[in-house]
């Protein structure tokens, strides 16, 4: 419960959207109307469950930052930016509830031999070598991060 100067009271704190730039906003916006458009209005709703679909928005999404930090204004990248992340974030509401992060998924794996914790230990086993390094999810261990950085 949260109690105001006034003496007025609320049931929980709403999320801070008067913090929200108001510029960044309305350039999303404008993205999402320029797409809708193109493509109608939440076109990108039916790729929610297509994982090419996910890899695509994520693709245009690094190519617009990645545009964007070359110094290319050529384009609203941030724009861009913003609606691929938009829609991302409303597939991923979209999604069932109760779903592992990959950060969950990951906890519950055991190290391979050579103490690398990633998702596919088999693969040392198999090819008699560690193969955690070559893994594209690879994670230091906590000692190989101290012997690194000491």
């Amino acid at each position: 419960m949260k109690t105001f100067t006034s003496g007025a009271k609320s049931s929980e704190e709403s999320p801070r959207y008067d913090l929200v730039p108001l510029a960044s906003l309305k350039r999303q916006a404008a993205r999402m109307a320029q797409g809708a458009a193109t493509h109608g209005e939440h076109n990108y709703r039916k790729g929610a469950n297509d994982p090419t679909f996910i890899r695509d928005r994520i693709n245009h999404l690094l190519g617009h930052a990645l545009a964007y930090a070359a110094g290319d204004r050529s384009d609203d990248h941030l724009g861009a930016v913003l609606a691929n992340a938009g829609m991302l974030a409303d597939i991923e509401s979209m999604q069932p509830a109760g779903r592992p992060t990959y950060d969950e998924r990951r906890a519950d794996l055991k190290p391979c031999r050579c103490g690398a914790i990633f998702t596919h230990p088999h693969l040392c086993d198999a090819n008699e070598k560690c193969m955690a390094a070559q893994h594209p999810h690879h994670r230091l261990t906590l000692a190989e991060q101290r012997s690194r950085n000491p």
